[in-house]
């Protein structure tokens, strides 16, 4: 892992960002999931030796928002869920009678 890879998960991060402002929810999962799966193979050992900690440190910063983010939309979605399911079960009652 390089410097030139941290600085690569940056600019994801930052257009990821970009995708969860906008409410671009489509493209932010396809996009996530293949970033997520590239944070992953950061080793600690390699970072302590070959990164840059400002560069370290603001992918950690991007990555908290980012976090933040996808748990605003699960518990959008959640609520969704939640609203349909009761729609669902009143109609049910309604229809019953």
């Amino acid at each position: 892992m390089s410097d030139e890879m941290i600085e690569q998960l940056l600019v994801r991060s930052q257009q990821l960002l970009m995708l969860a402002q906008n409410e671009s929810w489509d493209e932010f999962v396809a996009g996530v999931e293949s970033y997520s799966r590239d944070l992953k193979q950061l080793r600690p050992q390699e970072i302590s030796h070959l990164i840059n900690p400002d560069n370290l440190q603001q992918l950690i910063t991007q990555d908290a928002v980012l976090r933040q983010h996808m748990q605003t939309r699960l518990n959008s979605l959640s609520g969704d869920m939640t609203a349909m399911r009761k729609s669902r079960q009143s109609a049910q009652a309604y229809n019953a009678v």
